[in-house]
C-alpha cells in the first residue's frame, strides 16, 4: 500500500521483485508494435493499477489531476494510449488515457477504475505529444482503431470514419472528443428504432 498526505492508495498489480524482463518482453500487442513503428517517439510503459476510493471510471483526466493536486511532490501526470484487445472484424481500439507516476520510484500507476465488465488486458503507450496539445476545454484527442484490414482509422465530424495517413496527435485533437465518439457509437442506427 502506498500512502501520501490525503488518501491511501493500494497498488493492485506490479511486476514481481527481481523480474528483469523488459516491458516489451512482458506484453506487446501486435497493434501496439505497429503503432510504435510509426511513432518512435512513443514507448510502451508498465502501468500498475491503483485502487483509489474516490476515483471514477471514465474520468482518467480528473482522477490523475486530482491525485497529483493532492500531493504534487509524489505524483506526476502522464498521458498516452491504452491499447485494447483485438476484436477481429471490429479491430483494436486506441483510447486516449491519463495516469500518474510516483516521482520517488518511477512506478507508473493508473488510478482510474475499469468500467464494469471491462476485462481486457491493455498496453499503455506513453505519448509525449498528448500533454503538449491538451487544454482545459479539450484534454483528450479522438480515439482511433486499427481495423481488420490493418489500417488506422478514426471517427471524424458527422460520425464518418476515415483512414489516418499519419498518427498525428495534433491532428487527433482537432477531431471529436471521446465523449462525442461514445455518443455517436451508442446512437440508434437508421432502422434500429423502427424509423427509416
Amino acid at each position: 500500500m502506498l500512502s501520501h498526505k490525503h488518501a491511501k492508495v493500494t497498488l493492485l498489480e506490479s511486476r514481481p521483485a527481481g523480474d528483469r524482463r523488459t516491458v516489451q518482453a512482458l506484453v506487446m500487442k501486435p497493434a501496439s508494435a505497429r503503432f510504435l513503428r510509426q511513432r518512435p517517439d512513443c514507448r510502451v510503459v508498465e502501468v500498475a493499477r491503483l485502487q483509489v476510493a474516490w476515483a471514477a471510471p471514465n474520468a482518467c483526466v480528473g482522477n490523475s489531476a486530482l491525485l497529483q493536486a493532492m500531493d504534487p511532490e509524489v505524483w506526476s501526470v502522464q498521458a498516452g494510449w491504452m491499447v485494447g484487445d483485438d476484436f477481429g472484424e471490429l479491430g483494436t481500439v486506441f483510447v486516449p488515457h491519463y495516469w500518474v507516476v510516483d516521482t520517488r520510484t518511477g512506478q507508473a500507476a493508473d488510478p482510474t477504475p475499469r468500467a464494469a465488465g471491462d476485462h481486457q488486458a491493455y498496453d499503455y503507450l506513453l505519448d509525449p505529444e498528448m500533454l503538449r496539445y491538451a487544454s482545459r476545454d479539450h484534454p483528450l484527442p479522438a480515439p482511433f482503431w486499427l481495423d481488420a484490414q490493418g489500417d488506422f482509422v478514426v471517427m471524424v465530424h458527422g460520425g464518418r470514419f476515415e483512414r489516418l495517413m499519419a498518427l498525428s496527435t495534433a491532428y487527433l485533437y482537432t477531431l471529436p472528443s471521446p465523449g462525442a465518439v461514445r455518443a455517436a457509437l451508442q446512437a440508434p442506427h437508421p432502422g434500429e428504432d423502427g424509423s427509416r
